[in-house]
């Protein structure tokens, strides 16, 4: 059996490689629902889950001005100290909130609730 040559569009600007991936989930996919391609844990989903992701973290980036993990150079540092981070975004550092209340009281942290009494309590 000879495999078909897919005829490339003058439009198509994806990479050959991309392309490629993409008409072999196509092809695998092909006579199913939508509904179906899209279920959890399907190639589809998985896609467009992490174009997603991507895009959002490119928008943080473009947000904030810098890169996860990126720290400030030792000149950088010289010339923009009122701007310095210590604190880069990393995901995985604990954060301490301080207010004049509890001191170091933990974001995630719960206190038990105290019970109301009132009207129609019993």
């Amino acid at each position: 059996m000879s495999a078909i040559k897919i005829r490339r569009s003058k439009f198509n600007v994806l990479p050959d490689e991309l392309d490629d991936v993409l008409h072999a989930m196509v092809k695998d996919n092909a006579g199913r629902s939508l509904s179906e391609m899209l279920k959890q844990g399907s190639p589809l989903k998985n896609l467009i889950g992490r174009i997603v992701e991507l895009s959002m973290q490119e928008e943080m980036v473009e947000h904030l001005g810098y890169a996860p993990h990126e720290h400030m150079s030792a000149e950088k540092q010289a010339e923009e100290r009122s701007r310095r981070r210590n604190n880069t975004r990393n995901g995985s550092s604990s954060k301490q909130l301080k207010t004049s209340f509890f001191r170091d009281l933990h974001r995630g942290a719960t206190r038990p609730q105290r019970e109301l009494c009132g009207a129609g309590a019993g």
